[in-house]
């Protein structure tokens, strides 16, 4: 082919190398087109190779779970050459006795001392010793002297610090020498470590808490905040004082959830992170309002300090520092708990939200202040309360978020417009009185042993108006089948009227009941009566469970364009009787009396959750109005505009796995709301 020795020796090269580079190229071809030659020939890997094999594997390893993550902030942490973990176990340095006079508690350690620990311990040492009590780890006050000569005058403990002053306290009582087995010259048992950083000698001190079993508890979430503050005052660095923290969440399997709330204290301002130190203080030690919480007094009975539950730490991590510096005064006066300023911070930020999304939803407006002076009354902190937890757009929209969307509009647009659902609060039966009830086409009651009084009066003072409506149908749910012959007896003498009707209808329990008479109720018993008209299907005697066939017994008694009323008996037992869908052609309009208490879940259960039909997807709104599908079908660009906002507002002020606010102080709503 033209190559000779000589040729390839004037480019540098030889033959040998020439015959090596063809004899590889040959077991690497792959054809591409025309006569490679008789004496080439491909390699039957080479046939088999495919573009994708020459380019690098892309990584398709799955996203990490939250369990993952946790474990492998772990693991990172406990690896790291120069972190924590590695830092505490290079520092032990001997072990050997020291006398108790030279052991003080480290000015490093800024968990509190529990002085009712202190006691227990102190108590149970003299009625029976264990020699490990006598076990403490210290580090030398004096580093320098202690590397120099081997000793030191004094020593700080970095752990088993409630043992060292319990001993402190049998001495100053002149009763140490009475332990059995506590050593005559004095001394106990300790590991010396060559740690100084504050951060070492606290994160030893939690990390052997969180391993000890005997009168140490697990140091609480809320325990890492005094250490932040401790190491911020020593080393007046915010960020590392942060990051040691987090390191020590790693160490404890702490999730992203708790980090996020230490990172929200951590840019308090410090007089108020102090603040929240000294009330927190109080909270542990059982001297606020919340030591009258149910389940308590076994814990103060085993001198355990109290803590604060999942849901106030994240409630905490919530609560804005201008609301707790305002509002923590109240707790210190045991005016209110500390769990009711949290309570009342979220319900605030729900307040908030709820005012940002109407703002959004108003479009063109700056903020709510600016709508309140535009429509006064329309937009106070008292109406807003009733469209807290709502969602106006995107997968998680509810019936609470279309009430708040169709309320806006109206007051915009000065229409009137009937709720579909409407909310009203009661301290007492008795105020729900026949006069409240009598524009309804459908009442339904519910009726026990305990308030048949108040259902005798309501038969008695609604059954003569029955006459004179088109319609009046009142249903009746019994607690038990012992009262259905007392409220038959009731109606005897009015079933010869005109146009009036009395008839039993059943539904299903999900279980029996023994009743008095040693017979099970299978079957939930309620009476229809009035002017009972049927305007669409069948309503039949046995129905199936109630939950599920109530609201279809309803809407076969309620006109087009009724109005539906059901009265709860403040037992938390609450069937819902409205229909998430509407038509133009059947408003019906459903109020719900409930008691303060049975607001929030009401408006939880019903009107926050999503309903199944939203869950599945949907184009339109479905609980929207006649009146409101016209004015929205004329202006979609303003509703996508609206939802691209809401998106924005809640990736920004976004609450996982939160609570929604407390209403049970929000006085009685109106039956409708008009604009």
């Amino acid at each position: 082919k033209g190559v000779t020795a000589e040729s390839l020796g004037e480019l540098g090269g030889s033959l040998d190398d020439y015959e090596d580079f063809m004899r590889v190229a040959v077991e690497n071809a792959a054809t591409v087109g025309g006569d490679a030659g008789p004496d080439l020939k491909l390699s039957p890997a080479s046939k088999k190779r495919k573009v994708t094999d020459f380019y690098k594997k892309i990584d398709n390893r799955k996203k990490m779970s939250k369990t993952e993550l946790v474990e492998s902030n772990y693991r990172k942490m406990m690896d790291e050459e120069a972190g924590l973990e590695k830092s505490v176990v290079s520092g032990y340095v001997k072990f050997q006795p020291i006398k108790l006079e030279k052991l003080s508690v480290s000015p490093n350690n800024f968990l509190p001392l529990n002085r009712n620990k202190v006691n227990e311990i102190a108590d149970s040492m003299l009625n029976s010793l264990e020699p490990s009590q006598l076990v403490v780890s210290v580090v030398p006050a004096d580093l320098d002297k202690f590397e120099r000569d081997g000793t030191c005058d004094k020593f700080w403990v970095i752990h088993g610090i409630h043992r060292m002053e319990a001993l402190k306290k049998l001495e100053k009582s002149k009763k140490l020498q009475e332990l059995t087995g506590f050593p005559e010259d004095g001394t106990i048992q300790c590991y010396i470590l060559k740690v100084s950083a504050p951060s070492l000698t606290n994160y030893f001190n939690i990390k052997s808490n969180d391993l000890t079993v005997d009168f140490q508890s697990k140091t609480s979430n809320e325990g890492l905040f005094f250490v932040y503050r401790g190491l911020l005052k020593s080393s007046n660095d915010k960020i590392q004082s942060l990051e040691v923290v987090e390191k020590i969440c790693f160490s404890r399997h702490l999730g992203a959830n708790y980090l996020t709330v230490y990172r929200k204290v951590a840019e308090w301002p410090v007089d108020v992170l102090d603040q929240l130190l000294y009330v927190i203080e109080k909270f542990q030690t059982y001297q606020t309002m919340d030591a009258t919480a149910r389940g308590l007094k076994a814990k103060i009975k085993r001198r355990e300090a109290n803590i604060l539950t999942n849901t106030m730490f994240r409630q905490l991590g919530n609560c804005s520092p201008e609301f707790f510096k305002n509002a923590h005064a109240g707790v210190l006066s045991n005016d209110i708990s500390l769990k009711q300023l949290l309570e009342e911070s979220e319900a605030a930020n729900q307040l908030s939200k709820t005012e940002i999304k109407v703002v959004n939803i108003a479009g063109g407006i700056e903020n709510i202040d600016t709508l309140n002076r535009k429509f006064p009354d329309k937009f106070t902190p008292e109406v807003m309360k009733q469209f807290v937890g709502a969602e106006i757009s995107g997968k998680k929209r509810n019936v609470q978020g279309q009430r708040l969307r169709n309320y806006v509009k109206c007051v915009k647009l000065a229409m009137s417009f009937q709720e579909p659902v409407v909310l009203e609060t009661f301290k007492h039966l008795s105020e729900i009185t026949a006069d409240k009830l009598d524009g309804f086409d459908v009442i339904v009651l519910n009726a026990s042993e305990k308030n048949m009084e108040m259902v005798n009066y309501w038969i008695d003072s609604l059954c003569p108006g029955c006459s004179v409506k088109d319609c009046c149908s009142i249903v009746l749910i019994l607690d038990s089948g012992k009262e259905l012959q007392e409220v038959y007896k009731r109606l005897e003498f009015r079933k010869d009227e005109p146009d009036f009707k009395i008839n039993t209808c059943m539904f299903k329990k999900e279980r029996s009941v023994p009743n008095e008479e040693i017979i099970n109720e299978n079957v939930i018993f309620s009476v229809i009566f009035g002017k009972i008209n049927i305007y669409q299907g069948q309503v039949l005697t046995l129905n199936d469970l109630i939950k599920n066939e109530l609201v279809k017994v309803i809407s076969r008694l309620t006109p087009p364009s009724g109005k539906v009323a059901y009265v709860s008996q403040g037992e938390n037992r609450i069937v819902q009787i409205h229909k998430d869908e509407r038509s133009e052609k059947n408003e019906v309009q459903v109020t719900y009396f409930v008691t303060e208490n049975e607001l929030p879940m009401l408006q939880k259960k019903f009107l926050v959750q999503i309903p199944d039909h939203d869950l599945k997807g949907r184009n339109k709104d479905s609980t929207i109005s006649g009146n409101l599908e016209r004015v929205e079908d004329s202006n979609d660009e303003e509703e996508d505009n609206d939802a691209e906002d809401s998106d924005v507002e809640m990736d920004s002020q976004s609450d996982p796995g939160g609570k929604h606010s407390d209403l049970t102080k929000q006085p009685s709503t109106s039956k409708t709301h008009y604009c």
